[in-house]
């Protein structure tokens, strides 16, 4: 593909995705039209700054959709509708992605998905919307089978590391700094894990 044409789709994914962090529950009359351009962004081959973007941009739709509808008094099942589609564009993401920045960035999503579930409530204190226990089951898995390759990763590095014997702090250093990214999945993951036993 033309590179100027996927960095004027970057630059138009990320705009809509700092507009709906940005406006919150105002941004709902474009929610639903914006997630349906960035489902399938969120697996886009050709760049990984797109679907990177793409997929941090669903938790703040639904957040507008939630927050939005119940300003307006409104019925919540778009908004359940939308949380399983998000769940679903997710993981599906997260499955296939080989990109280790966007694969912390898709675990990160699924923590701010399942926490605006367990943080979003009406004035009597209950919940404004739920996991399902189909999505609910489908998360674990998914971050389960995450959290397992995030391990597998870890032990390659620090096998490639310990080859030779003992390392010197520089080593250890580096090493640190290499699995950074692999310390954030994990963290993430158990964030989310927790939201969903919560909201269960």
């Amino acid at each position: 593909m033309n590179t100027t044409v996927l960095q004027e789709k970057l630059a138009a994914v990320e705009s809509l995705y700092q507009y709906a962090e940005d406006m919150q529950e105002v941004f709902l009359p474009y929610a639903a039209q914006v997630a349906a351009v960035m489902q399938p962004l969120t697996q886009s081959p050709y760049h990984s700054d797109i679907r990177l973007n793409a997929c941090m941009a669903l938790p703040r739709l639904l957040y507008a959709t939630v927050h939005g509808l119940h300003a307006k008094r409104a019925d919540m099942a778009p908004a359940a509708a939308f949380l399983s589609a998000t769940v679903a564009s997710l993981i599906e993401a997260l499955r296939t992605e080989v990109n280790s920045e966007t694969r912390v960035a898709i675990v990160e999503s699924l923590k701010d998905t399942t926490a605006l579930c367990y943080e979003a409530e009406d004035e009597s204190g209950r919940p404004l919307l739920r996991v399902s226990e189909s999505d609910a089951a489908a998360i674990i898995t998914a971050l389960c089978e995450a959290t397992k390759g995030s391990q597998e990763r870890r032990l390659s590095v620090a096998k490639r590391y310990t080859a030779a014997g003992e390392i010197d702090e520089a080593a250890a250093e580096s090493m640190h700094n290499e699995l950074l990214g692999e310390i954030d999945l994990m963290d993430f993951a158990v964030d989310a894990m927790g939201y969903v036993l919560k909201v269960g």
